[in-house]
């Protein structure tokens, strides 16, 4: 039978009894004469450590006992427990030490009935061969801290390994009061799965904006209940293979060392916010969850998604979206804009915002050669009031695409400075298709700059644009842009409104040389051909005279 070692604090020796052997700590060897109990582990090597929580010294207010000052040389011990549940003390891991249950049963590994803060190494294992059959615990009722709340000169480290269990506990701290030039890290190895049970106001913070530094590493699976906050001096390491799960929660990136190279997983709940300076990088193996959403995505600095080894080369943008002045974002293949339906809440609207100064790059996939795509599938707003807010690695335009109606919704792009597009699409669609693009003001313009086809709308598809006038619009110089978009006009599936709301008809709109719209006179299709034939044809006489 496993031998259980009870370190009662300050008090005469206990007798033993049935099933258990207790220890005597005299005072002299391991009690202080302050606040703190210090408790040498080194002699429960190979037991549990019983904290005896009705007989610490001192206890800080709102707290039934004090502090223990877990001390000791590298020793594995199989648990560390408090004696009383209802207890909430303070338990600091001053030394190495590892704690290996060695079990295929569900086991507490460790409970301080406060909190834990490990000041050294503190690594928890389950050596059984069927560890993953097992639900390990980790209790500390207020907060578990990688740190050193001194300050002082020394690194901590939190290990999971050959771990599958939950972490219990209000807050993590990694590195947040870590002394100056020293790093605390929280590790989950690759071997591992821990679910940090926090709630909808519980933080786990790594790094600090001062002093030391921080990092958070996953190499298994981090299964995250509150939420993540990289703090300016913290990182954010998730490696290829690897998981990290946000459920309904907020990820928030203040560093620039932001790197999932394996998978972020987000519930529908889940936000994403990157703060000014800061970055989130998605490596080219990384993915999101298996529908790739951001929900609620805040980005004032640079996001980067480079996911391109799969057929899914694109991102979903759900909710909220806002780019703030001074962010990036680069992603390869292409944006999909969608509506959704949000249970209880009903439809809801997804929208972005892209603000004068912010950027969105949407880079051509990669062997595919498939176009850079905006897509749009119905109960969408997009706003665009940076010049050029959406564009390609060149520089040049994406394809806009309005794939679908979405309960009824069309969608909607608010242009407010010009914005360039390669070409436009319109697909048919069984639930309805429309796309309302507005020019906002007298600033704004839509220009198409494919050398083919620019203007492309399906049969029972409907295309409207609002705030209409002499070049405003420019759909390129080639003629079957020009006649799809009169024919267009005359069966109805384009509607063009003028500045005053007045419709503007088929027979109003006219071309130029350089394709921009104009509300004059409109040559019939079947002309179309001969007058770029003539234009063609002058432009080679002016070279010649030249």
């Amino acid at each position: 039978m496993k031998k259980t070692l009870l370190y009662t604090f300050c008090l005469a020796a206990f007798a033993a009894t049935a099933g258990a052997e207790t220890y005597t700590v005299t005072a002299a060897a391991d009690c202080s004469v302050a606040i703190r109990t210090n408790i040498d582990a080194t002699k429960a090597a190979g037991n549990d450590l019983i904290l005896d929580t009705s007989l610490a010294p001192a206890p800080s207010a709102g707290y039934k006992t004090g502090y223990y000052n877990v001390n000791g040389t590298t020793p594995t011990i199989t648990s560390v427990k408090a004696t009383d549940g209802e207890a909430q003390g303070y338990a600091n891991i001053r030394s190495s030490l590892s704690i290996d249950a060695n079990t295929s049963e569900a086991v507490t590994a460790m409970d301080s009935g406060g909190f834990t803060q490990t000041l050294g190494t503190l690594t928890v294992t389950n050596s059984s061969a069927d560890y993953k059959e097992t639900n390990m615990k980790l209790v500390a009722t207020d907060y578990f801290n990688v740190d050193n709340d001194t300050g002082g000169p020394s690194s901590q480290d939190a290990i999971f390994t050959h771990y599958n269990g939950t972490l219990q506990t209000k807050s993590v701290n990694v590195g947040v009061k870590a002394g100056s030039g020293y790093t605390s890290k929280l590790t989950i190895a690759a071997d591992s799965y821990l679910r940090w049970e926090g709630g909808a106001d519980d933080k786990m913070t790594i790094g600090s904006k001062s002093l030391g530094s921080g990092e958070l590493n996953v190499n298994g699976t981090l299964d995250v209940g509150g939420s993540i906050y990289i703090d300016q001096r913290g990182s954010l390491n998730v490696a290829e293979g690897a998981t990290l799960k946000m459920n309904n929660r907020g990820l928030s990136i203040f560093s620039t060392n932001a790197q999932i190279n394996g998978a972020l997983n987000m519930s529908p709940g889940s936000t994403i916010y990157i703060a000014t300076t800061s970055s989130l990088v998605m490596g080219e193996n990384a993915t999101f969850s298996s529908s790739g959403q951001l929900f609620n995505f805040k980005n004032h600095g640079s996001f980067v998604y480079n996911h391109v080894n799969t057929s899914e080369k694109h991102l979903v943008l759900r909710k909220e979206n806002i780019l703030y002045a001074g962010s990036t974002t680069t992603v390869v293949g292409r944006i999909d804009m969608a509506g959704y339906d949000a249970g209880d809440w009903g439809i809801q609207k997804s929208t972005l915002e892209i603000r004068n100064g912010a950027t969105m790059t949407i880079k051509n996939a990669d062997s595919s050669a498939r176009d850079a795509k905006y897509m749009l599938w119905g109960n969408t707003q997009t706003d665009l009031r940076q010049e050029d807010a959406i564009k390609d690695e060149n520089g040049k335009g994406v394809r806009l695409a309005s794939a679908c109606n979405f309960n009824g919704n069309g969608n909607v792009v608010n242009i407010y400075s010009k914005q360039t597009f390669k070409d436009l699409y319109l697909n048919s669609s069984e639930s309805g298709n429309s796309l309302e693009i507005n020019l906002m003001n007298d600033t704004a313009k839509l220009i198409f700059d494919s050398e083919e086809t620019t203007i492309n709308i399906s049969n029972g598809t409907s295309l409207k644009i609002t705030g209409f006038a002499d070049n405003k619009v420019n759909i390129g110089t080639t003629a079957e842009s020009y006649n799809n978009l009169v024919n267009a006009l005359k069966d109805g599936r384009l509607e063009i409104y003028d500045t005053s709301d007045k419709q503007v008809l088929a027979d109003g709109i006219g071309i130029d040389s350089n394709g921009w719209l104009t509300m004059t006179a409109v040559p019939e299709p079947a002309e179309w051909a001969a007058i770029f034939g003539a234009i063609a044809l002058g432009l080679a006489v002016y070279r010649r005279r030249k």
